[in-house]
């Protein structure tokens, strides 16, 4: 499903045509919506367990980093390394199929970035 996002974000910077690496830029913002999105589902399992996330990390920067770095290495062999291959598979999809990629790609893309952060305003009080 990572790889179907990946080649949409990839179609749409391309309809913009103002990047001259739409590939790579694809690949970033995959990860920042990836990194969102657990963020999001911890957020949620400590809330519901009641456990203090101020308690479990002493320091916000390096968890950060360790925890960013490791959204961006895996991502860069399944998506970016491989993106030839992802562009010839997903441009061979049927009409229906791609209606419903592009659906699925843009509601994820909108909630993702929204959800983070009402959750973390709501949750962290």
């Amino acid at each position: 499903m990572i790889k179907e996002m990946y080649y949409w974000l990839m179609y749409f910077l391309k309809k913009i045509g103002r990047t001259d690496m739409l590939e790579f830029n694809s690949y970033l913002l995959i990860c920042m919506l990836l990194f969102f999105n657990i963020l999001t589902f911890i957020l949620v399992v400590c809330f519901l367990l009641n456990i203090d996330i101020k308690s479990l990390i002493s320091d916000y920067k390096v968890t950060g980093i360790i925890f960013g770095l490791s959204i961006i290495i895996p991502n860069y062999f399944i998506l970016f390394a491989k993106r030839k291959e992802i562009i010839e598979k997903y441009d061979q999809l049927s009409q229906k199929s791609r209606i419903k990629g592009i659906i699925i790609f843009w509601i994820y893309s909108i909630m993702s970035i929204p959800l983070f952060f009402i959750l973390v305003v709501n949750i962290t009080r």
